[in-house]
Parts: structure tokens; C-alpha cells; sequence
């Protein structure tokens, strides 16, 4: 009898001692799934050496700068872990404000699971992004598109588990051509570079091929630079570039063209190329930064 009490006691007290965990059935909320967004890679990998060898490049930025100055727009999407369905998206929207990171606050009345986030950054809009948002064209309509970031990350969200960080990646290097000593009267360049990849998914995985066909023109300086994104070559030296340098002169239209040369694009780097024209022999020596210098890729004094 005396057990039977104890028994009964103990049910009494546990059925009026409150649980100290939130629990879906609590009148208190359980605290809601937030992410906060931050930039990993805020820099090019060598954009230092990069700043050392090219005069005027201007691509180093500080570490310190407000989320959007390193990734203008964000859209994302949140599917359950085990099935796929998705449980929450937001399309392409602008990031204000001067924060450093952007948090991501999910409605309370998402369940606790197990969650796969995936994050884009950089879009203009979500056209370039596969149906189910896990894949990105990097290159469509031969153009060198958006600097896009990702993030990819699986999130276990329960009482005790509801607040993340995730660093945003890049997607794409960066092409950078400086032209000096430029004939009188160049006032515009083409350029084309193939052998890229054409698809990434949100894991970093890339697929197909791409090639970019770029113009740009100027008011006739003597130097110029040109700036292309770029997704990274299918393999070593697998992309061919081609660059004319076009204008006018006293008889008329006027055109130069280099030698194709062989390059190499990375994810999150920066290749650099110089083009020097040389009016002795009427063409341009051709250089690549390699490491800490430039090495001369194609050189005019050489017969072919």
C-alpha cells in the first residue's frame, strides 16, 4: 500500500512540475530557426600578389565592409532533409542596412527536423537558377553573368539546436587583361574564352561547358584594362583566348589580332594577363602572372 502511495505522489508531481525544455504543446514558442549569413571569401585568393603586379587594378577591398558590398542580393530556399520538399524560399531580394551579416529568421511554426538550407548571392534575378534552385547556368547566352556566391549546409533545428552561421563562396574567378602601348586609333575589344564549365550546383559541383564572347569599348587611351567573371576551366589550360583590338584610323577601320593563347580560370582567383604592343614588329608580346612575375606566353620576335 505504502508503494502505491509513493507511486500516485510521484505522478501527481509530475504532472504539475512545468518542463524546463520548450515543447510544441508549451504556451512559450519555442525560440524560431535563425541563420545568420556571412561572406567567406570577401577577396580574391591572390588578389594580393595580384595588387603588387598590375598597376591601378583595384580589386583589393577590406575585410570590414558591409555584407553588400561583397554580395548585393540573397534568395534561398529550405527543404526537409529526408524528403526534399521544400519548407520555406524567399526569391531574390536586395540587402540593406551596413551589417556584416544577414540573419535569416524562419516562421515559428516550422516543425523541429532536419533541414538542408541553400543560399545564392549575387543574382540579379532567379532566371539562371535550375527549377528546383540547386543548380546555377554560369554562363547563358555566352555572357559573362553575375559574380554568384553559394552556401549549402544541413541544419538540425530542435529545442536546444536553432541558431547557425554559413559563409558565403564564390563561384567564379575573374579575367583581368591589361593592353598597353596601344596603337593610335584602338578604341575597342572583343574577346573569347572557351572551354569553361556551364553549370554548379549548390555543392560546388560543376558540369557541361561554356564558352563567353565579350565587347567593350573606350576613348582611345593608350592603356587599357578589362575585367571579365569567369567560371573556372574544365581542366589545366583548357581554355583558349582570343582578343582582337579594333578602331579607326585616317584610312579607315583597323583591327589587331593577337595570338590565341592557352589560360587557366580558377574559382575565387584572379588571372592576369598584359598585352604589350610592340611597333617594331607590328603585334603584341603576350604575358601571364605566374606566382610572383610575369611570364612571357607569346613573344613576337619568335616565328611561328
Amino acid at each position: 500500500m505504502k508503494r502505491i502511495m509513493t507511486i500516485q505522489m510521484l505522478a501527481t508531481l509530475l504532472a504539475v512540475t512545468p518542463f524546463s525544455s520548450c515543447v510544441r504543446d508549451d504556451i512559450e514558442a519555442c525560440p524560431p530557426l535563425q541563420v545568420n549569413v556571412t561572406v567567406k571569401d570577401k577577396n580574391y585568393l591572390n588578389v594580393d600578389k595580384a595588387t603588387l603586379n598590375m598597376a591601378n587594378l583595384n580589386e583589393k577591398l577590406p575585410d570590414d565592409l558591409a555584407f553588400r558590398a561583397y554580395v548585393p542580393t540573397l534568395c534561398y530556399v529550405l527543404r526537409d532533409a529526408a524528403t526534399g520538399k521544400v519548407m520555406h524560399e524567399q526569391a531574390v531580394f536586395a540587402v540593406e542596412g551596413d551589417a556584416q551579416q544577414v540573419p535569416l529568421t524562419f516562421p515559428e511554426s516550422l516543425p523541429h527536423g532536419k533541414y538542408v538550407l541553400t543560399v545564392w548571392g549575387g543574382l540579379d534575378n532567379a532566371d539562371q537558377l535550375s527549377a528546383d534552385r540547386l543548380s546555377f547556368n554560369l554562363h547563358a547566352q555566352q555572357a559573362p553573368g553575375a559574380d554568384v556566391f553559394v552556401t549549402n549546409d544541413t541544419l538540425v533545428y530542435d529545442a536546444w539546436n536553432h541558431l547557425y552561421s554559413v559563409d558565403m563562396e564564390r563561384t567564379k574567378g575573374k579575367l583581368v587583361i591589361q593592353a598597353t602601348n596601344l596603337p593610335k586609333g584602338i578604341t575597342a575589344s572583343r574577346k573569347s574564352v572557351d572551354g569553361l564549365f556551364g553549370k554548379v550546383n549548390s555543392q560546388f559541383q560543376y558540369t557541361g561547358t561554356a564558352a563567353v564572347h565579350t565587347a567593350a569599348s573606350w576613348t582611345a587611351p593608350k592603356d587599357l584594362m578589362t575585367k571579365t567573371v569567369l567560371a573556372p576551366s574544365v581542366k589545366e589550360s583548357a581554355s583558349l583566348l582570343h582578343v582582337n583590338f579594333d578602331g579607326t584610323d585616317h584610312q579607315g577601320p583597323i583591327s589587331y589580332v593577337p595570338a590565341d593563347v592557352r589560360i587557366n580560370t580558377n574559382r575565387n582567383e584572379l588571372t592576369l594577363l598584359r598585352y604589350v604592343y610592340e611597333e617594331d614588329s607590328d603585334g603584341f608580346n603576350i604575358y601571364l602572372l605566374v606566382d610572383d612575375g610575369w611570364t612571357l606566353i607569346h613573344d613576337m620576335s619568335v616565328e611561328e
